[in-house]
């Protein structure tokens, strides 16, 4: 059973993280941060390994000796390219965050009131600065 504040892979909680910190990766709090990829990868190979069955069940002269690393290799790379997106739009708005608090505390203060995204207010402060309106292209911050 999942209880909230206890990770499912390690059994850290927030009285007791794991070394070196860790914090929840969504609001369920059964994950944390810290087992997050492990526990990616481990559903990932158990995906392959399921799909690999299924081909096994249906074609079985296609499920020779190489298929199984052909079908893991496969669903380990769509894995990691998932993760690396992931990993470098999270990077990029904590940077954000982090510059906007140092530079317009006051700014950041008011619009965590408001429920404003990082980019809503970085926008905000440019459309100030520039006196015109700020209309972002396609990209990790275009989904303000």
């Amino acid at each position: 059973m999942m209880e909230p504040g206890v990770c499912t892979v390690c059994e850290c909680t927030e009285q007791n993280p794991c070394d070196g910190g860790c914090g929840w990766t969504d609001d369920t709090r059964t994950l944390c941060d810290a087992c997050a990829l492990a526990d990616g990868f481990a559903r990932v190979v158990l995906a392959a390994r399921a799909q690999f069955e299924a081909i096994a069940a249906e074609q079985p002269t296609l499920a020779g000796p190489g298929r199984w690393r052909q079908v893991l290799a496969m669903t380990t790379r769509a894995f990691l390219e998932r993760y690396e997106a992931q990993r470098y739009e999270a990077r990029g708005e904590r940077a954000l965050i982090v510059c906007l608090e140092r530079h317009f505390p006051a700014v950041v203060a008011a619009a965590r009131v408001e429920g404003a995204t990082p980019c809503e207010v970085a926008v905000q402060l440019l459309e100030q600065q520039t006196a015109a309106r700020v209309v972002l292209a396609t990209g990790p911050l275009g989904r303000c």
